[in-house]
């Protein structure tokens, strides 16, 4: 209310707001019939009141915010978000150092340090050794599942090892290529091969086998070790294998829902049937690229040539119509949530900003400037986390808005998180330690010193957060 100061004919007035006029009458008449007398006591106790209901709202708002909040972590199922971490972590167990090969909330599986080939099943929450298997020189192993076609971090995880063909260690033949389950240790399937792959590729939840077959065919298959089945095969015309080869391999990508195999010429398999379509559009080879499906059914395409440099993007619809061309790449965080998908961050070519396009006309909606360097890591709820060589910023990505900014600890590691914090390694006062920062605000929840040789986070099983040192992994919780 807009108040005038009095005249001397001037009367002031007070105006509040009531339901019930009749009731505010009988408040502002005391005992003799007066009105000065009720007036301002009542007005006091309405006033607090007021502010009470406001403060009302608030709490209601706040805990409003809070079980959307809540429903928004519930409902977060994507594989490498741990569960929610409230406080300072702890240590709960340590084991000699190892690379992570596959995770699960029933088994992490352990790459052996180089000199010690082997694999090891710990379980997550105590960081007992639940089986080891050696592996021989010539095995590749994988990690196969986990996806259930949904992306979910419950769904059951094998890792699959067999010998690939290589001129460093060549296998002669028939091979056997195990799934082993990753809470036992103990082989869930066995695919029994005349010869040894050429080349291993993860699809969904199976493995497909590419390999050199009778009369130098190229045979394929995918093979879903879950079940124990081959879903399909294929058998090339004899010779088309010393077609393929160069230097006695061939190279094998899956891109655009299709296999491509070979070096200057390639064949080309769509990875749902075997079936062979048209190699007139192979993807780059020798050089980094690829594709990535918009929400949209749209995609996104990209690749260097052989010297390294890009050649651009383009933007199709589902059907292959050009969308647009973008002088630059995609700048897609591997762990997302498919928040924003009305955003593509692409990187420029020549200036390296980020800037956020509309991914069905090419409108520029932003540009973010000064990320040089920057690999972005995480992107949910709308916001991208990325790590460059000293520091870690939370981008929005609707308004292309850096919303914080942290110096980190060591070069170029990627964060973790729960969902809520990013969990990255940072100092303060020259100790070195986890720190948990808010994910849309920056703000510090929560910082655990580590030890001094920490080099990098991992997630294990659900709620665990792995440090990795040369010599050890350290799990905390």
């Amino acid at each position: 209310m807009h108040r005038v100061g009095p005249s001397d004919h001037s009367v002031e007035v007070e105006i509040v707001e009531v339901r019930d006029p009749a009731d505010a009458r009988r408040d502002r008449l005391g005992a003799s019939g007066g009105m000065a007398q009720g007036a301002r006591p009542h007005a006091g106790w309405l006033g607090a009141a007021v502010l009470a209901g406001l403060g009302l709202v608030v709490l209601v708002a706040n805990i409003h915010e809070a079980r959307q909040e809540a429903a928004r972590l519930d409902d977060l199922s994507v594989a490498g978000v741990l569960r929610l971490i409230d406080g300072p972590v702890e240590e709960v167990w340590r084991v000699p150092g190892g690379q992570l090969l596959a995770n699960s909330p029933e088994a992490i599986v352990l790459v052996d340090l180089p000199g010690d080939a082997g694999l090891r099943g710990i379980d997550p929450t105590t960081g007992a050794v639940l089986w080891h298997r050696e592996i021989a020189p010539d095995e590749t192993c994988l990690a196969v599942g986990g996806h259930d076609g949904q992306d979910s971090a419950d769904a059951p995880v094998l890792v699959v090892c067999g010998p690939v063909l290589d001129t460093d260690h060549p296998v002669t033949g028939p091979v056997q290529v195990r799934a082993l389950d990753a809470r036992a240790g103990h082989e869930s399937g066995v695919l029994e091969l005349p010869t040894a792959p050429m080349t291993l590729d993860v699809v969904d939840d199976d493995l497909v086998i590419s390999r050199i077959g009778e009369r130098a065919a190229v045979q394929v298959l995918r093979w879903d070790p879950g079940a124990g089945r081959v879903v399909w095969s294929y058998r090339s015309e004899p010779g088309v294998a010393d077609a393929l080869l160069r230097d006695g391999w061939w190279n094998s990508v899956v891109d655009r829902g299709v296999l491509w195999l070979g070096q200057e010429r390639v064949i080309a398999l769509a990875v749902a049937s075997g079936q062979e379509v048209p190699a007139d559009d192979p993807p780059a080879f020798w050089s980094a690229g690829g594709t990535a499906t918009l929400a949209d059914g749209g995609v996104v395409e990209w690749a260097h040539d052989r010297a390294g440099d890009s050649t651009g993007s383009r933007v199709l619809d589902e059907d292959g119509t050009l969308r647009f061309t973008f002088a630059g790449e995609p700048w897609l965080a591997p762990l997302s949530d498919g928040s924003r998908p009305d955003v593509l961050p692409m990187r420029r070519l020549g200036t390296l900003d980020v800037v956020g396009l509309n991914p069905r006309t090419g409108e520029q909606l932003w540009a973010a400037r000064t990320l040089q360097g920057m690999y972005p890591y995480l992107q949910l709820d709308g916001v991208v986390v990325a790590t460059g060589s000293l520091r870690a910023i939370g981008l929005d990505l609707a308004s292309g808005a850096r919303l914080w900014e942290e110096p980190i600890a060591r070069p170029r590691t990627w964060p973790v998180t729960d969902g809520r914090s990013v969990l990255l390694l940072t100092r303060e006062g020259g100790m070195l330690g986890m720190s948990a920062i808010d994910l849309r605000t920056g703000a510090e929840r929560w910082w655990t010193q580590m030890p001094a040789s920490a080099t990098y986070l991992d997630v294990g099983g659900a709620d665990t957060v792995l440090v990795h040192t040369p010599t050890e992994v350290i799990a905390y919780r």
